[in-house]
């Protein structure tokens, strides 16, 4: 269930799963700073948690003028079967922006990718910034990211 603060913004599917967004209802697909996606990748023999992740840090990395990884330290239980990275960009290029939305100057995701009966799930929250640097309250932001990853659940970034 989707809390009354956020609405669904795009989705999409096909054979090899699907993708839901989700932004806050003062915001839209084009013009977002707070995002929710959801992705299942179905039928996925030979992909694991951390060649998702790393495969989502690539697209960073070859589409923003300056990137950022860094892999979240997981407990033993859970290496294998989950992978959370952090991402952040500067100065995406436009011609790499998701089509139809606009560009800033700073973003970053808190990603985490899990395997679950066959399929790999992507849970992400992404915020963005008009300037080339983190805002304020990037530290909330990673914490709410993180409660995200950890319940399903959002409510107010």
């Amino acid at each position: 269930m989707v809390p009354d603060r956020w609405k669904e913004a795009f989705t999409a599917s096909g054979p090899g799963g699907e993708i839901v967004q989700h932004v806050p209802q003062d915001q839209t697909f084009r013009a977002w700073r707070d995002m929710v996606i959801s992705v299942r990748n179905q039928n996925v023999n030979d992909i694991t948690p951390e060649n998702a992740s790393l495969f989502i840090a690539k697209q960073y990395r070859d589409s923003c003028g300056r990137s950022e990884v860094q892999p979240a330290t997981m407990p033993a239980e859970l290496i294998g079967k989950m992978y959370v990275v952090l991402l952040r960009c500067w100065n995406p290029a436009k011609e790499k922006v998701q089509e139809g939305v606009l560009p800033r100057p700073y973003e970053a995701v808190l990603s985490a990718a899990y395997d679950y009966q066959g399929s790999i799930y992507l849970l992400q929250y992404a915020w963005r910034n008009d300037r080339l640097e983190p805002p304020i309250d990037e530290a909330a932001r990673i914490d709410f990211g993180w409660q995200v990853i950890n319940t399903g659940k959002f409510g107010e970034p």
